[in-house]
């Protein structure tokens, strides 16, 4: 007969496979295209060697700590490229989407529960104030016509 693990190893073997299906799926909708990436490393290599050279070449005491400097630079730029491509991961320099989601509901909900001293006769109060001083905006229809592009006559 069959092993007693065969079942176990059986669906091992498929849970690998879809892992495999999924990393590849993610690999296709990755925002940078592979070759992309690529081809900036081997643009960074050949400026920092491009670089080099020329500093090489040059009589100053100061090459060294410059070409250090912009080395430092370009590498960091790659590496900040490398970390931004997927700012919603769960990596710890991405952004806490679920943080910030929790915040955003929670002020919503305090914000929909939220007791006005209005409403406990209706806002009539605050209804009869409008309707005595409504809101004046200190614009005319030409001067509103004119920042739309348009004539409400033509409408």
């Amino acid at each position: 007969g069959a092993p007693p693990d065969a079942p176990k190893n059986f669906c091992r073997s498929l849970m690998d496979f879809r892992a495999a299906q999924q990393e590849m799926q993610d690999l296709l909708k990755f925002g940078v295209p592979f070759g992309y990436v690529h081809l900036l490393s081997l643009m960074v290599c050949l400026c920092l060697a491009a670089e080099a050279y020329g500093m090489a070449v040059t009589g100053s005491i100061f090459a060294p700590f410059f070409y250090a400097l912009t080395s430092v630079v370009f590498i960091g730029m790659m590496d900040l490229a490398s970390r931004l491509s997927d700012p919603m991961g769960e990596d710890e320099s991405d952004f806490p989407l679920s943080d910030w989601i929790t915040t955003f509901l929670n002020n919503v909900a305090g914000l929909i529960d939220y007791e006005h001293d209005g409403t406990l006769d209706d806002f009539v109060k605050e209804i009869e104030e409008e309707e005595r001083a409504p809101t004046q905006f200190m614009i005319a229809q030409p001067h509103v016509e004119d920042i739309l592009g348009c004539s409400a006559s033509n409408e």
